[in-house]
C-alpha cells in the first residue's frame, strides 16, 4: 500500500536522482586515475575514476563474445577502455582494478 512515507521517500529519490550531479570533471593536475571494470557472461562495462566518477561505458557483448573465458572478458574491458579513454589517459599514471588475480601482473 502506497503510504504518505512512500510518497515522501519517492520525492526525496527523485530530486536526488535529478539535482545531484553524478559526474564530474577530471582534474589535469591529479595522477589517481583508475578504471573499475566489471564482466559477466553478457555485459561488460568500466568506469574512469579520480576520487569520483568521471565517465562510465557499458555494452553488451556479442553471442560469439558470450563464449569467451573470464579473463578474456576481462581484458576485452581494459583494451575497450583504453581505446575510448586515451583522450583522458594518454600520458597520465593510471590503475586497473581487477579481482582477477592473473591479470594483476
Amino acid at each position: 500500500m502506497w503510504t504518505l512515507t512512500c510518497e515522501d521517500n519517492f520525492n526525496i529519490l527523485k530530486e536526488t536522482f535529478t539535482l545531484t550531479l553524478v559526474l564530474k570533471l577530471m582534474d589535469y593536475d591529479k595522477e589517481d586515475l583508475a578504471l573499475c571494470k566489471y564482466a559477466n557472461k553478457v555485459v561488460i562495462s568500466v568506469v574512469l575514476m579520480q576520487g569520483h566518477i568521471i565517465a562510465y561505458e557499458s555494452r553488451k557483448l556479442s553471442s560469439t563474445k558470450h563464449n569467451y573465458l573470464i579473463y578474456e572478458k576481462n581484458l576485452l574491458i581494459i583494451v575497450y577502455a583504453l581505446k575510448v579513454w586515451k583522450h583522458y589517459l594518454l600520458g597520465k599514471h593510471f590503475k586497473i582494478e581487477t579481482n582477477h588475480a592473473s591479470l594483476r601482473f
